[in-house]
């Protein structure tokens, strides 16, 4: 889009350069600002969304399914301690490092009270940012996945959908890998051969 206001703009074209290595550096702004603050330590599992928080991690459950948690902001840690029932003074402060083992303890036994579908119904709808960790095989059937068929399920497996799509589309799948032999890689990248009998080519 920027190339064509440009174009629309000078009358010239421009060409992008959209390499992977520098969307991974935009990813990482927000880690690099923590890190230069000193919020950001360089070890596993210590930092705010690496699991070293409580409430920004998964929880086993009674079944052996996994729950999800990301209630940074407090307006959703309040709701996912109203739907476990965790309530009143014997919980820890979240705003205390120094409690946050007691409290990550509280939130294990709590989850694992009960099993992932329990969790699921009580935090279906909410605004808590509680959700269930899905399987591979039970993506696919998921409300909200089913509602946007991001996901197909064909002979060959499982299709996604294309993406970006213009808004009301109907969504069209990314084919299946296929093995092909090199040669036919080539010849289905560089399409249909140019006329050689055109002036010029």
């Amino acid at each position: 889009m920027s190339a064509l206001v440009r174009r629309g703009r000078t009358g010239e074209g421009c060409e992008l350069d959209a390499a992977i290595v520098d969307g991974t550096g935009s990813l990482m702004q927000l880690i690099w600002s923590l890190r230069a603050d000193g919020r950001w330590r360089d070890r596993r599992a210590a930092n705010l969304l690496d699991g070293g928080t409580p409430y920004y991690r998964t929880y086993r459950c009674a079944d052996g399914g996994w729950m999800a948690v990301g209630a940074l902001e407090p307006a959703f840690y309040r709701t996912m301690l109203e739907g476990l029932g965790l309530t009143g003074p014997d919980v820890p402060d979240r705003g205390d490092p120094a409690r946050w083992p007691a409290l990550e303890s509280l939130l294990e036994r709590t989850f694992a009270s009960r099993p992932r579908h329990h969790w699921e119904s009580v935090f279906e709808g909410t605004d808590a940012c509680v959700t269930p960790v899905l399987t591979m095989a039970e993506a696919p059937a998921h409300p909200h996945m089913a509602a946007r068929a991001v996901l197909r399920n064909d002979p060959v497996g499982v299709l996604a959908a294309a993406a970006p799509r213009e808004a009301g589309a109907e969504p069209s799948y990314l084919p299946a890998s296929t093995r092909l032999s090199a040669d036919e890689a080539l010849h289905r990248w560089r399409g249909p051969a140019a006329p050689r009998d055109r002036p010029g080519t």
